[in-house]
């Protein structure tokens, strides 16, 4: 069976690139800045989790509205076991440490696969599974190409964060129709708040 264009690969044709993190990066062989990247990767790692952090000190922001289930969704499926130790994340000097010391199984980035479908990002669902009539993924997989900036890759990673609030696990003709948009701002707009996009 042929898979669709957007499930593209992720194993052939890759090095794994140590970050600075002390984390590895799946780097196509391709890239001729591979340490450059991981780094870049690792950046994106440590913003993402920033800004779910932001998230956890101000609920406030999302707390009884419509985007409840998605953030707390998003915090299990990036910062799995959060809500065991978020004492700890909330009073830590750099929560991305402990972050990475403690979540299990880490949410995994990597360089996306060049593709001659104008793909540049993908959130990948893995694990699918069924409840209350909902399909869920247990972990993803973000695929990020390189972009002119690190802000533009940044806003790539922040577009591609959003599909796990929003819970998309299927391919669709169109992935970004409501509640996308909404959710997607709300998501910028935290980042914009916190210093990390401009």
């Amino acid at each position: 069976m042929k898979k669709p264009i957007w499930d593209v690969e992720e194993n052939i044709g890759f090095e794994t690139i140590a970050g600075p993190d002390g984390l590895y990066y799946k780097i196509h062989t391709t890239n001729k800045n591979k340490k450059k990247y991981a780094h870049e990767l690792a950046k994106i790692r440590k913003d993402l989790n920033l800004l779910l952090v932001y998230l956890m000190k101000n609920p406030g922001l999302w707390m009884d509205k419509k985007i409840e289930p998605g953030i707390i969704h998003t915090f299990d499926i990036h910062i799995p076991g959060w809500d065991t130790y978020m004492d700890k994340i909330l009073s830590s000097p750099d929560p991305n440490q402990v972050i990475i010391t403690h979540s299990r199984p880490l949410f995994s980035i990597q360089e996306m696969t060049p593709n001659d479908h104008g793909i540049i990002g993908l959130n990948k669902p893995r694990d699918l599974y069924f409840k209350n009539g909902i399909k869920w993924a247990k972990r993803r997989t973000m695929h990020l190409a390189e972009r002119k900036s690190y802000n533009d890759l940044l806003a790539l990673a922040i577009h591609e964060l959003t599909h796990t609030t929003c819970n998309d696990v299927e391919w669709k003709e169109d992935n970004h129709m409501y509640p996308y948009g909404s959710y997607h701002s709300f998501m910028r707009r935290c980042a914009k708040e916190i210093g990390i996009l401009q």
